[in-house]
């Protein structure tokens, strides 16, 4: 695979990891572009040429060096978000079904769902 031309030093570009089961972001900048090598300013390196790397096993993680505004980062952030914000969702309701079962009036009813309404108003 030929080297982009947006390789240069200084360029903003995200390393995409994408595991069986999860994928994560970092963002970082093109500190140098060597004859093979390409090295951020956190001190990641890449194949100049082929962009990606597994760390040696090949059952790890995939590492892809792109652009920010690639649409497999904007997919991947977008499933990172939705992953954070139902497990808040889950969180919520692991405590409304604590508080129910505690519940001993209608008083406590009222604070456990007005303590959930104002929980998922925060999302």
């Amino acid at each position: 695979m030929a080297r982009p031309e947006w390789m240069v030093p200084g360029q903003p570009v995200a390393a995409l990891r994408s595991g069986t089961y999860t994928q994560s972001v970092t963002y970082s900048t093109i500190d140098r572009v060597l004859k093979r090598d390409v090295v951020l300013t956190d001190g990641q390196r890449f194949n100049a040429d082929s962009q990606h790397r597994r760390n040696g096993n090949p059952y790890a993680a995939t590492i892809e060096l792109l652009l920010p505004t690639d649409a497999l980062v904007i997919a991947a952030e977008r499933r990172i978000v939705f992953g954070k914000r139902l497990a808040e969702v889950r969180h919520v309701e692991a405590e409304l079904g604590m508080s129910l079962r505690s519940a001993r009036d209608d008083d406590d009813l009222d604070t456990a769902i007005a303590d959930a309404r104002y929980a998922l108003a925060g999302l």
